[in-house]
């Protein structure tokens, strides 16, 4: 099938940054309806892109930790996704599947009999993402990220319960999730909790927002939902963050006090 969704000449539409975050308002008090006027089509309120750019430091990280309204498994997975893919400005694509699962090979049996086949997914970015047009995502490159999950949070969670805190990080802005999709239009993309044909196992693009982190929104959080956090957590977390440079150490320990009521 010369037109399957990936291939040259159908290429993976992929979502947007500017594309509706209908979680953000719930998570700050930014207004949902008070658009910039001057940027056609962007979903952002006007006060986000009011805020001034840090061009020198990555506000990413303390955007994350100090939203209390994330889930534990939420906030580990935003952490998780920056360690991971921070200086994949295209992204990466991923999978949610069983340990055990041999998806690799799933997934390039759907394409080794194309008359395009390049090892890979070709992809098409949006304006808003990077310098180029096109891409390609090789098979081999494809992780599990429930696997990579578990593993390094030493947590064991469904899968279901995973692409939930993914959705909920795109619905929020701090990542853009384009999932494939047989229709391959940009609205039929987006993530969501609704089951849509496409290839088995899901075929997930992820790829961290520019403005969650060039711009410190982390005074700007609400404080109705403050999350219990437990001590598997807590050391889940210094797990992760101990080898990302941003984070800085003493400052995680002070927060851990402070917002998590443990040491």
């Amino acid at each position: 099938m010369s037109d399957r969704v990936g291939t040259e000449f159908n290429r993976w539409q992929l979502v947007p940054e500017d594309c509706d975050r209908p979680l953000l308002p719930d998570h700050t008090d930014f207004d949902k309806l008070n658009r910039h006027p001057n940027m056609d089509g962007t979903q952002l309120p006007k006060r986000i892109l009011s805020i001034q750019q840090n061009h020198e430091q990555d506000c990413y990280v303390k955007n994350v930790l100090t939203n209390s309204n994330l889930s534990n498994v939420e906030l580990l997975l935003a952490i998780l996704l920056y360690r991971e893919i921070q200086f994949e400005f295209s992204g990466a694509v991923f999978t949610i599947c069983r340990s055990g699962v041999d998806y690799s090979s799933k997934i390039e049996s759907c394409y080794e009999h194309t008359e395009e086949y390049c090892g890979g997914l070709m992809v098409e970015h949006p304006k808003d993402c990077t310098d180029y047009d096109s891409d390609v995502f090789f098979f081999a490159e494809v992780e599990n990220l429930l696997t990579l999950f578990n593993e390094e949070s030493a947590m064991s969670i469904e899968p279901k319960t995973l692409r939930s805190a993914l959705i909920n990080l795109h619905q929020v802005g701090y990542v853009t999730v384009s999932q494939m999709s047989a229709e391959n239009k940009v609205t039929s993309n987006i993530i969501s909790q609704g089951t849509r044909k496409g290839p088995r196992p899901s075929l997930l693009h992820v790829r961290l927002c520019s403005w969650m982190r060039n711009r410190n929104i982390s005074k700007s959080w609400n404080k109705v939902l403050v999350r219990k956090r437990t001590k598997k957590f807590v050391f889940a977390l210094r797990q992760l963050t101990s080898d990302i440079p941003e984070v800085d150490q003493e400052e995680l320990e002070a927060l851990c006090l402070q917002q998590f009521g443990t040491q």
